[in-house]
């Protein structure tokens, strides 16, 4: 994959596989598929980000998410739903952030060329082993094209090196 901005000054995506989807088993290729369709779309270029790398165990984790329009029309309604896993307990929010059922919903339009940038956080439920991986999905959408995919952000879990061993 590639992505970088034309001598216009719009933003622009491409992927090249180097092997058919078609040899990848069902699930696989629909992953591969909805995944790519989605970093291709208008919201391709948005970003869902932790504030940091390595976390210790019971530590709060402030993500930050910027939902960027890259389309030439505007987007009526854009969607970011934040999920959590159970070792991950939702905390607070930015304003127009809503908790739903334990995930947190965002939804606005978007102009073209357009960002929206909100926070929320999550702490750490209960004690992980070190070098463990804490994973936080969002789910981007915008029923104007009937796209709908996900954001990933990993981050490992360290020692707490000020608890006594």
């Amino acid at each position: 994959t590639n992505a970088g901005v034309g001598s216009g000054g719009q933003p622009w995506h491409t992927a090249f596989l180097a092997y058919g989807p078609e040899l990848l088993n069902g699930p696989d290729r629909a992953r591969l598929m909805q995944r790519s369709v989605g970093w291709l779309s208008w919201l391709g270029s948005s970003t869902i980000q932790a504030q940091t790398t390595s976390v210790a165990n019971g530590s709060t984790i402030t993500y930050t998410a910027t939902i960027s329009n890259n389309g030439w029309d505007p987007i009526n309604t854009a969607v970011v739903t934040a999920t959590f896993p159970a070792y991950l307990s939702p905390g607070s929010a930015s304003p127009g952030v809503n908790s739903v059922g334990g995930s947190f919903v965002w939804s606005d339009s978007l102009g073209v060329n357009s960002s929206k940038s909100f926070t929320y956080t999550a702490q750490i439920v209960g004690s992980l082993p070190v070098g463990s991986v804490i994973s936080q999905t969002s789910w981007l959408s915008y029923p104007q094209h009937n796209i709908l995919f996900d954001r990933v952000d990993t981050l490992n879990v360290r020692p707490d090196l000020r608890s006594p061993a």
